[in-house]
């Protein structure tokens, strides 16, 4: 892709259902940290996903969610870059064109503050929901998701041209269920067995320590510090599955869903 013609990424998602029949499953290899461990995953994902297509300079297209927008609105700041003129300093614009599109739903009056200013500053667009179809999709990230992400799912497979779908099951939701369907690729369980497999040779390797002068004059005991392992709960593979995911070649996408 050119600059001018970013690639889009549509994600849909977000939060589970209010009665969260469709949450996570206990995780045999990667322990949980809290009672809100659904919503921490999903929180990374969006997280991993939005780090991940903002640093390639493309464009993060999705249903408009309060907690999700201004999550993502964040990400998308620390990589914004002013139009020529409106800083000093700077020259040219990170992205060619705006690297958030929203659509659907309604903003609350406490959220438009934030929303606005993205907005004004060409950060952000919002389209009506009808107009999706108009934008051109590369590919399509399922994390968490209630019923109404699998009606879009439902959706994209109707369109004569099906943009290639990934899913990330261990968010939980409609996102879990989809990893059943044919058609929909999912990366996280062989990147999953492949750290698992590799876990007990994977370390982080000490800094080396060397002594002060006056250190060496001391009488403390030799400090003798642990290879740091590597971390043991489910999200912190979240920015390999994500890179995973978008450096996939679309022809390959395609050659092996088709």
């Amino acid at each position: 892709m050119t600059p001018d013609s970013p690639e889009t990424i549509l994600l849909l998602g977000g939060k589970l259902d209010d009665d969260n029949e469709n949450g996570i499953h206990k995780d045999e290899h990667f322990r949980a940290l809290s009672n809100d461990e659904a919503d921490i995953r999903i929180e990374e994902a969006v997280l991993g996903l939005a780090r991940g297509i903002f640093m390639r300079g493309w464009r993060l297209a999705f249903q408009h969610d309060a907690v999700l927008t201004p999550l993502v609105i964040e990400v998308a700041m620390e990589y914004w870059q002013s139009l020529p003129g409106e800083e000093k300093g700077f020259e040219a614009r990170r992205f060619s064109s705006q690297p958030v599109v929203i659509f659907g739903g309604r903003l609350e009056e406490e959220e438009h503050e934030v929303i606005e200013y993205a907005v004004q500053i060409g950060c952000v667009k919002f389209v009506p929901e009808t107009h999706l179809t108009e934008i051109p999709i590369s590919r399509v990230v399922c994390i968490g998701g209630s019923r109404q992400a699998g009606e879009y799912i439902d959706w994209l497979n109707e369109q004569d041209e099906r943009p290639p779908v990934f899913t990330i099951p261990s968010t939980g939701g409609v996102a879990q269920a989809l990893s059943y369907r044919e058609g929909v690729s999912d990366l996280e369980r062989g990147i999953e067995e492949a750290l698992v497999s590799q876990r007990a040779e994977m370390h982080f390797e000490p800094p080396d320590l060397e002594a002060s002068p006056e250190h060496s004059q001391r009488t403390f005991p030799p400090v003798e510090l642990e290879p740091e392992r590597v971390p043991e709960f489910r999200y912190a593979l979240y920015p390999l599955l994500v890179n995973a995911i978008l450096d996939l070649d679309s022809w390959v996408i395609r050659k092996n869903i088709s």
